[in-house]
Parts: structure tokens; sequence; C-alpha cells
């Protein structure tokens, strides 16, 4: 019934216009016919005025009768109605003259035997299109009208800049310059609202959510006063530009159309990339003020050539532009009858993120929003592709009952892409957990603490607000320095498994350059992708990049050190969790060490701690026989890292001979590690086994 009703309305409406259109039509007829009279007339009699002419013949007052008729009810329907052509006239600024020109121009498009009228009119039997000149003579009475309309046709005036109307090419003059309405222009004055080709893929209308859904409405009903008080402004009309700044995926956009519907203002956006690479910027302004809506301008791709274009864009007199950028647009000129107003949008905070999970998630949460909340940092537009992965995954796994799980959820929002970390660093799985490391009491507990303090950062910076006290030094950063395979390494992926964080091991290759300052570019690279997707980061062999300050000799110590320094700030300022391990503490920088939270040492296993490493690299599943661990644990003085290696050596040994694995895979597969790093084959090491490495 409602859908029936709003078709009906949208019927009358057309209705009610094309029966508009039809009088303006007439009157232009009638006006064109008492033009082409006196043209005739004045052929015969030169200095025969225009006004006399229409007021002593009998055939012309007829006409301007009729003509006075048309022009009342045209008047009256424009008054009682909101009709297309009133709502352009207002929407572009135009004047009376220039709106006259848009009905002029479009006659011909409704009415084919008007063409033969204008070539009457123009004393040219191929002029099938109005021309400037035609429209002065008709529209303006005295000198000063025509001085001042004449200015209609400049690029600067709405029917050029707007693209209302198209002036034909290689004309002598402007008066001799032919034009016709823009075809957009016809069917939005017949009350079409169908955009151009061009931007039907290059933009879309951006969704408010519902009030009972929104995550920030303290936020958007700041916004939308800024809005409402900028518009206002005497002076400052039409030209208010509004940056939105914050992360990717913040909800600009969704903000935006919050503030906007409080406006009754739809938000029309589009990439400002896209429509500069096939110049459609223009169009997609204009088609904003055609849908009376706010036009958002997604900068966050913007070429730093394309700035200048959109400048001009925001100069150039429309009602409302947004401009969404990650960081403030400096670059944002501020033109006459222009204000610009900056705007951030701040990351979420925990309470926000609970909420958004909850609106995506609902039941299916299952008591978990609190872990995903503090767990991803994620902006409003992660958690809704999160959320819809999730859903996906949860069909995959089970097409006849996709039920959504925790797990599917978890396992999404682990995987989404939220970085280009890959390009600088590599990714490690997380293979072992705490059953598997080996490690004194102490250097234990401290990693439990590493953990909890992880885990509960958002609790105690956000909710117990000592984030408010902190403006550095908020993020956990720790040092693991021992000796190699000492397992600093499986102490990260440990971490990283239980807190359920991605880890990376910085590429030292890929960030370090001989070039000036590109190595500072690479490591902010690196730091904002990971603050931005909550990952660990881990520096193994710290030491090469994190090394001492040296005096400064010459240009090459200085720039050594500019590095440097820019890492101390940057390690401050992290909010995440960096793993720096090193076999070489001793080359660390002590500012470094000062900014550490943790120092933890990785000691060399005695022999009590070598044996239990022995038995924990076997898994459970191997077939084995006879193997003395103890002797191996006592008399091999080797690292976690060598006993792993030895151990899964003789797997491989014993299975090529389809046996258990003995004491001879062993002592064989510890003399192919002794041979690797090094080491000698002593008889006192192997004592009776020493048979098997001669």
């Amino acid at each position: 019934m409602i859908a029936e009703m709003a078709q009906t309305e949208v019927e009358t409406a057309l209705q009610t216009n094309w029966l508009y259109l039809q009088d303006e039509l007439a009157r232009l007829r009638v006006l064109l016919l008492r033009y082409a009279l006196w043209q005739q007339a004045r052929s015969t009699q030169p200095d025969l005025a225009e006004p006399i002419f229409y007021h002593d013949d009998p055939r012309a007052r007829s006409l301007t009768a009729e003509l006075t008729l048309l022009s009342t009810r045209c008047q009256a329907a424009l008054a009682e109605n909101d009709l297309p052509f009133k709502q352009l006239s207002a929407a572009f600024g135009l004047n009376s003259f220039e709106a006259q020109v848009l009905l002029l121009g479009l006659a011909i498009e409704l009415d084919s035997t008007f063409e033969t009228l204008l070539a009457q009119c123009q004393f040219d039997s191929g002029a099938r299109q109005p021309t400037a000149a035609l429209a002065l003579r008709l529209y303006c009475e005295s000198a000063d009208e025509w001085v001042q309309a004449r200015l209609s046709f400049s690029a600067s005036r709405p029917l050029i800049s707007w693209n209302l109307i198209h002036l034909e090419e290689r004309t002598p003059s402007l008066l001799a310059t032919a034009f016709h309405l823009d075809r957009r222009i016809v069917n939005a004055l017949l009350g079409v609202n169908e955009p151009p080709a061009a931007l039907l893929e290059r933009m879309q209308f951006v969704q408010a959510p519902p009030s009972d859904q929104m995550i920030r409405p303290e936020l958007a009903k700041q916004l939308g006063a800024i809005i409402q008080h900028g518009l206002a402004a005497d002076r400052w009309p039409m030209r208010l530009v509004v940056n939105m700044f914050g992360a990717r995926g913040a909800g600009r956009r969704t903000l935006a159309a919050s503030a906007c519907a409080q406006l009754r203002t739809p938000v029309l956006t589009a990439s400002a990339a896209d429509l500069l690479s096939d110049n459609s910027l223009a169009l997609f302004l204009r088609e904003s003020i055609l849908q009376h809506a706010a036009a958002y301008l997604d900068c966050t791709d913007l070429p730093e050539e394309g700035r200048a274009a959109i400048n001009r864009a925001c100069a150039g007199g429309a009602h409302l532009i947004l401009i969404g950028t990650t960081m403030r647009a400096a670059w944002l000129d501020i033109q006459p009858r222009m204000m610009v107003v900056p705007f951030e949008v701040p990351p979420l905070n925990l309470r926000e993120r609970k909420r958004l999970w909850q609106i995506h998630l609902g039941a299916a949460l299952n008591g978990q929003g609190d872990g995903l909340a503090a767990q991803f940092p994620f902006t409003p537009g992660d958690i809704q592709r999160v959320a819809e992965s999730a859903r996906t995954l949860a069909l995959v796994r089970a097409p006849e009952d996709p039920q959504l799980s925790m797990q599917d959820v978890w396992q999404a929002a682990r995987a989404h892409p939220q970085h280009h970390l890959s390009e600088l660093a590599r990714r490690i799985e997380p293979r072992y957990t705490w059953d598997d490391i080996v490690l004194p009491d102490m250097a234990r507990q401290q990693l439990i603490e590493i953990q909890q303090q992880v885990a509960q950062q958002t609790r105690v910076y956000e909710a117990w607000g000592f984030g408010k006290k902190l403006s550095r030094g908020r993020g956990v950063s720790a040092l693991f320095s021992g000796s190699s395979g000492t397992g600093k390494t499986m102490a990260a992926e440990i971490l990283a498994g239980t807190l359920n964080l991605e880890l990376y091991r910085i590429d030292l290759s890929c960030v370090v350059s001989k070039y000036i300052g590109e190595t500072e570019k690479n490591l902010a690279r690196v730091f904002d992708e990971a603050e931005r997707s909550s990952v660990i980061l881990f520096f193994d062999e710290a030491d090469a990049l994190f090394g001492k300050r040296s005096e400064v000799k010459d240009a090459h110590d200085r720039y050594a050190n500019i590095e440097i320094n820019y890492l101390l700030q940057r390690m401050e300022d992290f909010q995440g969790l960096a793993i720096l391990a090193t076999n070489m503490r001793q080359a660390l920088d002590e500012a470094f060490l000062r900014r550490l939270r943790f120092l933890i040492e990785f000691p060399f296993p005695d022999a009590q701690h070598r044996a239990e490493i022995w038995r924990r690299s076997f898994p459970a599943e191997m077939p084995q026989q006879d193997l003395d661990i103890d002797f191996v644990a006592r008399q091999f003085k080797i690292a976690g890292g060598n006993i792993r290696n030895i151990a899964l050596n003789a797997a491989f040994l014993a299975a090529a001979e389809d046996a258990p694995v003995q004491m001879p895979h062993l002592i064989r597969a510890t003399k192919r590690e002794f041979d690797k790093i090094g080491k000698a084959c002593l008889e006192s090491d192997f004592g009776p086994y020493f048979g098997l490495v001669r």
C-alpha cells in the first residue's frame, strides 16, 4: 500500500511538471511568434521600435495578451509547486535571465517544431538551435540588462561552469554562438533522476545507520552543527568545505551521513582519484547539487598532482563538499567566500568497538565481544568486513547449516588484511606453546608478564584512565638477549600464539638503505602498519639496527645517528608489542635499553634444562627405543636450537631405516650438527658411542 501511494505521488508530480512545461513552451512559442512578427515588420521599416510595434500592431497585441495570460499561469504554478525547474534554478543560483535560457534550450528538446520557428527568428534557415544573441533579444529590455545578461555566457557563471548548457565551437563571436542543454539537465527539468553513465560506477549514496545503531551520536551531532552553522553564515554562501581526516576505515563517510541526516541531506560519495582519472569531477559535483546532496570526495588515494584540481573544485561554488583524508589536508587553499573546517575522526575506543561487534554479530558473539574489541583495534570498516568474512567462512565450512561460530570470527579477524608489512617483514606462523619452551623461572615469569600487559592494555589505558596520563610509552617493548638457539624466537612465537596476534620478523635487508632518509621512511612504514593492524614486531639480530651511536666524524656518522635517534622516538611512540632479539646485548645503545620495559636473559641451558629440552623435542607420536636422554644432555653442551635440529635429523635417519629412533640415530645426527657448527667430536663427549662418529 505504501509503495503504491509513493508511486502515485511520483506520477502526480511528473504530471504536474509536464503541464507546467507545456505552458512554458506555449509561452515561449508566443514570445517567438511575436518576435518574428517584429522582425518581418522591421525589414520594411528599419527604424520601427520594438515596444511601439507590440503596442500598435493588432496581431502583436493579441499575442501580448496571450503571453501575459500564460506568464501568469506559469508563475502561479511555480509558486504553488516545488517543480524541478524551480529547484534547479535555486540550486545553481541562476538569475532570471539564465533560468529563461534553460527553457529556451529545452524547447527544441521537447518539440521539434521549434527548430523552424528559431530559424525564422534568426533569419537563417540552417539555425536550428538558439543563439546567445536570440536569448539576449528575447529577454533583455534595456542596454543595461543586455550587458549584464551577456556575462551569463562566461565561464565563471553557472550556465557554463556547471555544464548546464554547451556552447557550439568555431563561431566568430559570442552573439553568433548557438547553445544546447546538457542531456542530464534536460532529464532533470523533466523530473527524471538519471545520472550520466560515466558516474554510475563512480559514485554511491552513503546510508546513515539507524539511530539505535549509531556509534558516535555526539560526534555526528557536532559535525551536523558545524555544517548547519557554516552554511547559514551569510559571509560564506554556498561554499563550506569540511576536511574529515582519520585512519582508513575510521567511519568518516558513515559519520558524514549521520551528521547530514540530521539536516535531511543525503551524502553522495566518490573517489577523487577516480573522478580525476576520467575528468568527471565537475560532473560529480554537479550531480551532488542536482541530488540536493552533500558531496563527499574520498581523497585517501589522491595523488599530489591532483590537489590543485580539488582546490579549484572547492572554490567553484558547490553547496557543501566533504573532503576525506587520512591526515589533515593542509594543502586545501582557502579561497574567497569559502570556509575550510578541519574535523578529526579519532580511532574507535574500546566501548565503541564492542558496540560495533554487537551490532554486526549480535548473539553470535557468545560473550566474546570484549576480547575482540581489546584484541583488534579495528576501524568500523574493518569490523564490518571481518563480520562478512566470518559469515563466508561459516558458509564454506558448513554449506547446509552455516551457523556462525566464534572460531569463524577469530579466524576472519586474524586474516583481515589491514597492512602491507609483507613488503618489509616476514610473517611467522606461531607453532609453539608454553609446553615447548624450557627456561629458568624468572625468564618464564617475565614472558607471562609481557602477555598479561598486552592483554590488559585496553583496560588499564582506557577503562582505568592511565591513557590520559601517558602521551608516549604506551606500548610494550622487550629485549630478548642470549646466544643463538636459546629460545628467543620460540618465545616470540609463544606470545603471538597466546595473544592471537600476528608475528612479523623485520627483514633488515628491506628496511636498511644506503640512501639518506630511506631507512627512516621504511621504519615509519613498519611502525605505522604494525600499529594500525595490531601485530607483534620482532627485530631479530637487533644489534644491527639498534647499535650504539658513534662520535660524529663525517656525514656518514651524522646520518647513522639520525637513524638511531629516529628509532628511539618511534620505539617510544609505538603502542603495540615490539620484541628485540640479540646475542650481542653489549652492542645495543644504552638509550634503547632505558626505554625497554622488559629485559629478559635467555641463558645457555644447563644439563637439567638440556634434558628437558631433549624430552620436549620428540613428539609423542614418534616411535623411540632405548634413548639415553640423561647421557646426551650431560655430555653434549649445546643450545636448544641445536638440540631440536638433532632430534629432527635423527627422526629422518630412523624413518629411512623404517625403525624407531634409537641412540645410533641420535649420535649420527649429533655429529652432523657438530660438523655444521664447527664443534669437534671428542671421545670424552661421545663416550661409548664414539665409534659411531669416527
